[in-house]
């Protein structure tokens, strides 16, 4: 089994700090009724899993296009409707209030303006997602082999900058909440593996590092006019 999808199914034992959007989003939201969420990217289900703990009123469906983890997923909750489809040719006769991608941008082979104008397409009232981005202009794409694992996996750091312009085209009517991802827990680094630990700084904040790279995680909502 890869690290990649050890990831994946760890989660479910123990949830993982990318679900703390979970407090950014219950700021945002409006719960006085049933939303109807789909979860983009959502491997195994395990964010599912936990979110759905912490929000009731969410009621989720699960999309991704790797049929091992989707079948996992239908095992682990054989309750949740779950697709293994490919997100930008993925239809529904009717739209899902929320759309949730969490750590999904930053690794899949389309841009970030394909996702948004998807997303729109799909989401009634809210797209919700985390990912990798600088403050300013500038972007980074990086990609990561681990040779032992035979593995290899995308990094994108997108703009805050162009993320809000492209909002603001593709969805003029709207609002956008945007938080970064503070982690606070330390964790550590593990020897000759690819994976996320935290630095110290001297502020006592703490960076996330993953292989040779820095972690930038931001909480995004965007709330549409209905």
């Amino acid at each position: 089994m890869s690290v990649y999808d050890q990831y994946h199914k760890r989660q479910y034992e123990q949830p993982y700090r990318s679900i703390s959007l979970i407090n950014f989003t219950m700021k945002h939201i409006t719960y006085n009724k049933i939303y109807r969420c789909l979860d983009v990217g959502c491997g195994a289900g395990a964010n599912i899993f936990h979110i759905s703990k912490k929000i009731p009123f969410f009621r989720f469906e699960g999309l991704d296009i790797r049929e091992d983890l989707i079948e996992f997923a239908k095992k682990m909750q054989p309750e949740i409707n779950f697709h293994c489809a490919d997100f930008l040719t993925f239809n529904v006769s009717e739209k899902y209030d929320i759309i949730i991608a969490i750590q999904f941008i930053p690794s899949v082979p389309f841009d970030l303006r394909d996702f948004i104008i998807k997303a729109n397409e799909l989401a009634k009232e809210y797209i919700i997602l985390t990912g990798l981005f600088s403050e300013g202009w500038l972007e980074q794409h990086t990609i990561a082999y681990d040779l032992k694992e035979n593995w290899e996996g995308m990094y994108k750091i997108y703009s805050l900058e162009r993320l809000k312009e492209i909002v603001a085209h593709v969805i003029p009517n709207s609002t956008i909440f945007i938080e970064p991802f503070n982690i606070d827990i330390e964790l550590p680094k593990k020897s000759n593996q690819f994976g996320t630990y935290t630095v110290k700084m001297q502020d006592g904040n703490l960076l996330q590092i993953s292989g040779y790279m820095l972690m930038p995680w931001y909480n995004i909502l965007i709330k549409k006019e209905i």
